[in-house]
């Protein structure tokens, strides 16, 4: 049962759950973002990357439900997957420190994150807000040159 709830079953995934957690947490006050990490183990799921995108889109519409997202719900979006994928990139060995390895993942994905809905802002000449439809031409006009971790979204294309 893939489901159970036997400690001694569920005990050696606990540190890597920990972990992938971990990596949403920008307060410890506060915890993780439902969302954010909702889109973000999205990942680790089966479907397409369209697939995917598009239900997480949904997600940080939240309860507008009008298609379009801020800057701000745009750099969340993108944050969840990455926070993830560089995650999952760094897991550590057992020697690293993973309170060191978090803080890293945590501000590589913010960081990363600003910076690419800026562009995506900015290449689609978008103002306040932009609809998955917009995003979704920016990546295919050229976006995925810039954004090619996107690609990771489906899980056909990693190398394990």
């Amino acid at each position: 049962d893939a489901f159970a709830t036997s400690p001694s079953r569920a005990a050696p995934h606990a540190p890597l759950l920990h972990y992938l957690y971990g990596a949403f947490v920008r307060d410890e006050q506060l915890g993780a973002d439902a969302a954010e990490v909702a889109a973000g183990l999205s990942l680790l799921c089966a479907g397409s990357k369209s697939a995917k995108l598009a239900v997480a889109w949904e997600l940080f519409d939240g309860d507008k439900w009008d298609g379009a997202l801020s800057r701000r719900g745009l750099w969340r979006y993108l944050r969840s997957f990455l926070a993830v994928l560089l995650a999952v990139a760094s897991l550590p060995d057992g020697e690293d420190d993973v309170a060191d390895i978090v803080v890293d993942v945590v501000d590589d994905a913010d960081d990363a994150a600003v910076a690419l809905a800026a562009t995506i802002f900015e290449e689609t000449g978008c103002d306040d807000l932009i609809a998955f439809d917009d995003f979704a031409d920016w990546y295919t006009e050229g976006g995925f040159r810039v954004a090619s971790w996107l690609e990771l979204l489906d899980l056909t294309k990693w190398v394990l």
